[in-house]
């Protein structure tokens, strides 16, 4: 799954690991959390929570 959302997160630069932790949040149906203020660009179907 984390494979799948490169081309959708490609222009925000987003590592593998940002992918791991989105596919997870998605697969489990659960939010996400992160410090990366380019995440709130990111729309993918699960909710992120930016806490900086």
């Amino acid at each position: 799954m984390a494979g799948d959302l490169v081309t959708q997160t490609r222009h925000l630069g987003l590592s593998l690991g940002d992918r791991a932790c989105l596919a997870l949040g998605i697969a489990l149906k659960v939010p996400v959390y992160t410090a990366e203020k380019a995440w709130k660009k990111v729309k993918v179907g699960v909710r992120i929570h930016v806490i900086r």
